[in-house]
């Protein structure tokens, strides 16, 4: 699998009076570019890096963090399933907290039963 091997400060760069910093990147097959703002840790994989081409500049490095923490930012938030297997989780707990274990399957059936009914209230 193909990595970001480097990923170095290479400049700022302002425009309209806010300042950005740019990253040179660089993949272990040997392709480069730069991501405006956002470092983009060794060892990514490059499945998780947009590549574009700039014209007479370097290509542009865009990172899709698939599991990274922060704030909505309007994307998908989860659907059903995410509510579904949390509110399963918090029975699990229930029974953890008296002492008693639970199955995974139990806890995937419980979210099963959830995610099925939410569904069938979607208008």
């Amino acid at each position: 699998m193909e990595t970001v091997i480097t990923c170095t400060k290479a400049r700022d760069w302002t425009k309209d009076g806010k300042t950005v910093p740019i990253y040179t990147i660089g993949f272990s097959d040997g392709q480069g570019g730069e991501s405006f703002g956002k470092e983009i840790p060794v060892g990514t994989p490059m499945s998780e890096c947009v590549i574009e081409d700039n014209g007479q500049y370097a290509k542009k490095v865009k990172w899709n963090k698939p599991n990274a923490g922060g704030g909505f930012k309007g994307g998908n938030r989860g659907g059903n399933e995410s509510f579904a297997l949390s509110y399963a989780k918090d029975i699990a707990i229930a029974y953890i907290e008296k002492g008693q274990t639970i199955a995974p399957e139990k806890i995937t059936g419980w979210a099963e039963t959830f995610y099925l009914w939410m569904e069938t209230k979607k208008k």
